[in-house]
């Protein structure tokens, strides 16, 4: 493995870069897709049922299959990989926002309204964080899956560290999987962690813990 780096360092590095581009690029705009959708789910509550069901209906086609579904409407590509990885996305992200919403308890939002704040007000000052925790949990679900799915990109020419894993597997150049599969893991892993200390964070704040350490 040390002679495969020193021999493809800028091969490495390129790889690395393209598997986070397509993944934070994915979950970029499937978080926007999915908040939009999880908030009319959470004003019309009869749209939940349907909703989550096409999610799911999704989520259950292996992600080769959707390619092969796309890729006569698409083509070969990182535009085919980006909407199979936001597809199943939705799986993750709709219902985890629309069910921090859903977990707000009434009385607190009444209470609000009681102090005579605007639905605004409420909506920014109360509903989005007390949410925020689930929502950041569901996002690193999201980002971590993302990260680990999007190495099948490479089955449709759209880079990524799937190349090292499956040209290393064809080639049965080992040493060149195991890069694949550590710096994914190594991806996945930092990101896990990152999200892990915001949704910490985001949790304190919900409960006005950082708020009562600041008065101190």
């Amino acid at each position: 493995m040390i002679g495969y780096l020193t021999r493809h360092p800028d091969k490495l590095i390129e790889l690395t870069l393209e598997h986070l581009e397509l993944s934070l690029i994915s979950v970029a705009v499937a978080f926007v897709i999915a908040y939009g959708v999880a908030m009319l789910m959470y004003r019309f509550r009869f749209l939940s049922v349907p909703v989550n069901g096409l999610c799911n209906a999704i989520f259950a086609i292996p992600s080769l299959a959707m390619f092969a579904i796309l890729i006569p409407i698409t083509g070969l590509g990182e535009v085919t990989a980006i909407i199979t990885l936001i597809l199943y996305n939705q799986f993750i992200l709709t219902k985890s926002i629309s069910n921090a919403f859903l977990s707000i308890p009434a009385s607190t939002v009444e209470a609000a309204t009681g102090l005579g704040m605007s639905k605004r007000s409420i909506y920014w000052g109360v509903k989005v964080p007390m949410a925020l925790p689930g929502i950041v949990s569901g996002l690193k679900m999201s980002i971590v899956s993302t990260i680990t799915m999007a190495t099948l990109a490479a089955t449709v020419g759209a880079g990524g560290l799937g190349v090292l894993l499956f040209d290393g597997m064809t080639m049965k150049q080992w040493n060149q999987v195991l890069w694949g599969v550590l710096l994914s893991s190594v991806l996945a892993l930092l990101a896990s962690s990152l999200t892990h200390r915001l949704e910490t964070f985001t949790l304190a704040r919900s409960r006005g813990e950082g708020k009562r350490k600041s008065t101190i």
